[in-house]
């Protein structure tokens, strides 16, 4: 029957009406793929691809995502050297020191792990036909 002031189908069946779950959840689910992210993993050594705006390299070491936003690592990176470096030149105690080194250089992995991740960009994968 025709719908007044062209709305929308809705979204969930009607009751009463038989559904294939399976062709539905396929449809649905069809985008989200964990074999995407074996394509990045088998990208040659110091190889590189474009996932849109985000450069995916392959280090020795790993997979690493540089995003849009690069300059804002850089500059946080910058913040993070700044408070170390200041907190630590102004400390005579040498434990106190050692604590703020290694908080700094533990800030700094933790950062630069955090920002050069997959960050979680789901691509569509190939089509699946639905009955």
């Amino acid at each position: 029957e025709p719908r007044r002031g062209g709305a929308p189908p809705p979204l969930r069946p009607s009751a009463g009406t038989v559904v294939n779950a399976t062709a539905m959840d396929q449809g649905a689910y069809a985008s989200l793929s964990v074999e995407e992210e074996d394509a990045d993993s088998k990208l040659p050594t110091w190889h590189f691809r474009w996932m849109g705006r985000i450069l995916v390299l392959r280090l020795p070491c790993r997979v690493v995502y540089i995003g849009p936003h690069w300059y804002c690592c850089i500059i946080m990176f910058a913040f993070i050297l700044g408070v170390g470096y200041f907190f630590v030149s102004n400390i005579t105690d040498l434990l106190q020191r050692s604590v703020g080194v290694v908080a700094t250089v533990s800030s700094t992995w933790t950062f630069w792990k955090c920002a050069l991740a997959n960050p979680g960009v789901v691509e569509r994968s190939s089509p699946i036909a639905v009955a």
